[in-house]
């Protein structure tokens, strides 16, 4: 008798809708970005270049974070089971779903033996096949799994952290093309061209060195990193390094082996922003890039667990809620301060409504906050920022002076004469 394992529908209700968005962070952070750092960020651009800018860089991001999951991961998968694994004949083989097996079964043989099993009811598919392909030897089928999840990771994190880290160095080439200017597409209203490209003369001369920093980095992220957890699931020696690597290794899982996690997002995003910095073409637009993306980078990863943590331990001591965890094993200072909140999933099965409604409440109050903190704080500074180092190269150049001042000369006198 087979039983059938597969999830009962949960419904729709704000509840489940916010412990989907807020487990599944490729989808949480495509929607901060639409609403706290793209749109906003567009609309206060200094002119039609950079908002178009602004639009790719916008675009492409949101592409990467749909397109990428829903149709380029799951062809991926099956070619690192066929191809690299060679573990699934088929390319259409439903046992390719065994690559969604976590890293915390991997660590060692009878591990793996027992979460494939488990995988196996859990899913409803029969992995009979793989197992007596690999003869049963299930030391075999875990390094063969591993190199599969390592594969996926490696070309995911290309793919994410390779195109956006170089949006800047194509919207460098399309502004240079369009308008045959060198230089900060934000100033190019502010100041003269003389003032503009000279500005950008000193980036422009190290363009290709700065770009070969950006490849070269990326190359050793997306090869370091699965080399990495390849090693501390598979080495028998022990050590801080090791034991951190096969503690930790299973955070860079895939949900349903196709959306990132926190963590393998963050190093990919990481990898990504050293590529917008490196293309900036003078000083003001490396603030800009530094500003934008440290700030969303904090925003994001750390923002919403302060927040959370703060809002959190408030409810509980005023509304008497259960949304802090008590971890009485971890007894650092900063565990002190911002205890960890508990997840809406873990809350899941819990039968208290009202610490649902209310964590529920404080993933959305957080959520706006940072989204206007990051959509309208941040770009009101950088436009601050831009216009007064631009004002003070352009008192600097006595030519752009003269220029403006015959300009408004020209014009004071043509309105003379239509008078």
């Amino acid at each position: 008798m087979q039983i059938d394992n597969r999830p009962t529908f949960k419904g729709i209700s704000p509840y489940n809708i916010t412990a989907g968005l807020e487990d599944n962070v490729l989808l949480n952070k495509a929607l901060f970005d639409v609403t706290g750092s793209d749109a906003p960020w567009v609309i206060m651009a200094n002119n039609k270049q950079e908002r178009r800018e602004r639009l790719n860089r916008a675009a492409l991001s949101f592409g990467l974070i749909f397109v990428s999951p829903l149709l380029i991961l799951p062809f991926i998968n099956r070619f690192a089971m066929r191809n690299v694994a060679k573990l699934t004949p088929e390319f259409f083989s439903k046992q390719y779903n065994a690559i969604k097996l976590s890293n915390e079964y991997l660590s060692n043989q009878k591990a793996t033996e027992k979460g494939l099993a488990d995988l196996a009811k859990e899913l409803n598919i029969d992995f009979t096949p793989i197992i007596n392909g690999t003869g049963k030897d299930f030391e075999k089928l875990r390094t063969q799994l591993i190199k599969a999840k390592n594969v996926v990771l490696a070309t995911d994190f290309l793919l994410v952290a390779g195109t956006f880290g170089h949006i800047g160095f194509f919207n460098n080439w399309q502004t240079k093309k369009k308008t045959g200017q060198k230089g900060y597409s934000a100033e190019m209203e502010m100041a003269d061209k003389s003032v503009v490209e000279k500005r950008a003369a000193k980036y422009e001369k190290t363009g290709k060195l700065r770009y070969g920093v950006f490849l070269t980095t990326l190359a050793g992220l997306a090869v370091g990193l699965p080399l990495a957890i390849k090693h501390g699931l598979t080495t028998t020696k022990t050590g801080k390094l090791n034991n951190f690597i096969k503690k930790h290794a299973h955070k860079f899982d895939y949900t349903k082996a196709i959306y990132m996690k926190r963590w393998p997002l963050a190093l990919s995003l990481a990898a990504a922003h050293v590529g917008v910095c490196l293309a900036s073409r003078n000083q003001t637009e490396l603030k800009d890039n530094s500003i934008r993306s440290s700030a969303s980078y904090a925003i994001f990863f750390g923002g919403d667990i302060l927040l959370a943590s703060v809002l959190g331990q408030l409810s509980d001591k005023i509304f008497k809620t259960k949304i802090i965890k008590h971890n009485k094993e971890d007894k650092s200072i900063l565990n002190k301060i911002l205890p960890s909140p508990t997840s809406l999933k873990e809350l899941e099965n819990g039968n208290c409504l009202k610490t649902k409604r209310m964590a529920t409440g404080i993933f959305w109050l957080n959520f706006v906050f940072l989204s206007a903190l990051m959509g309208f704080a941040v770009p009101h500074l950088i436009n601050k920022i831009i216009k007064k180092d631009v004002s003070k190269d352009i008192d600097k150049n006595p030519t752009t002076k003269n220029v403006e001042n015959i300009q408004a000369q020209s014009g004071a006198f043509k309105q003379f004469q239509a008078n």
